[in-house]
């Protein structure tokens, strides 16, 4: 469990991890360098929880101590603000465990519930192997908090620590290369959402690091479909970086729209999320709102 400054909610996410029916050998929380009283509540939860310390490096780093530490056959990533559903590693461990030899599976993803500063839950059903391995080329289908992996695996790939964000997936798109994947299409976590999070975060470095894995992932691919990968992939990044740009009232949001469109003018394939494709439908639209805003003086 990477955890930096997560003492809000970091208490509600070990008890939830503690209350697993599947036997768990141990939890390690990753203090990632914090300045509230996040080392003090994972003590508390000694000496089934064990807290390790380092300087503030981000979760990938934070991740890979924790995989290199330890000692279980897999090991499960849960952020310190989600939760476990109590039968989530039963099931997933069930799955790894009965794959046969010969189609050994090394990660099984489920569903989430994205839970809403109002109290609010939203499910999303998880898809089959095919269908996410597909989508890894576009995006990030997979929550970190809903994996369960071969410990061997995780250290042999490792996170990515180039990355300040999207390192979720560069991570997963590798770890499709190397293992098969099962899944669990019903929820088993509690993602939280934060109401601040599109108002806070640093778009620029976001759509920057989003670019770089991107950069990444599309050399795997060759010719005409290549190029298409890529610009739709630009396309997606650039108006999510609209989006936030927006929410901070930046004026990047005109230019980023401007660049999406330049990029992909055409309806954004099917083969991505339903998300990135109610974007694409509604850009013209955003644009043509915020250039009145402007002129208005709004």
């Amino acid at each position: 469990m990477p955890c930096y400054n997560g003492a809000a909610y970091l208490a509600e996410a070990l008890r939830s991890a503690l209350a697993q029916t599947y036997p768990v050998a141990e939890i390690l929380v990753i203090d990632d360098g914090s300045s509230d009283d996040s080392r003090a509540i994972a003590a508390s939860f000694a000496p089934k929880v064990v807290c390790l310390s380092q300087s503030h490096q981000g979760p990938s780093a934070a991740r890979n101590l924790g995989a290199d530490r330890a000692e279980g056959t897999f090991v499960a990533f849960l952020d310190a603000d989600d939760v476990w559903l109590p039968d989530k590693l039963e099931g997933q461990a069930r799955l790894i465990e009965a794959s046969p030899a010969d189609q050994e599976i090394g990660l099984v993803y489920t569903g989430l519930h994205r839970l809403y500063p109002d109290g609010s839950l939203v499910e999303t059903l998880a898809g089959p192997p095919a269908f996410t391995i597909d989508r890894l080329r576009f995006e990030c289908p997979i929550l970190p908090s809903t994996v369960v992996a071969r410990t061997e695996l995780v250290r042999q790939v490792r996170w990515s620590e180039a990355f300040g964000s999207s390192e979720d997936w560069d991570f997963f798109y590798r770890l499709s290369r190397r293992c098969r994947f099962g899944f669990i299409e019903r929820s088993t976590t509690y993602y939280r959402q934060h109401a601040a999070s599109l108002s806070t975060r640093d778009f620029r470095a976001v759509l920057d690091n989003a670019r770089r894995v991107s950069a990444s992932i599309q050399r795997d691919a060759h010719g005409l479909d290549g190029w298409r990968r890529g610009r739709v992939v630009d396309a997606r990044l650039l108006v999510s970086a609209a989006i936030a740009a927006r929410e901070q009232g930046a004026r990047e949001s005109v230019p980023y729209l401007v660049q999406s469109l330049l990029a992909w003018p055409l309806p954004l394939p099917s083969s991505s999320s339903s998300s990135f494709s109610r974007r694409g439908r509604g850009r013209v639209r955003m644009l043509g709102n915020l250039l009145l805003r402007r002129r208005q003086g709004g």
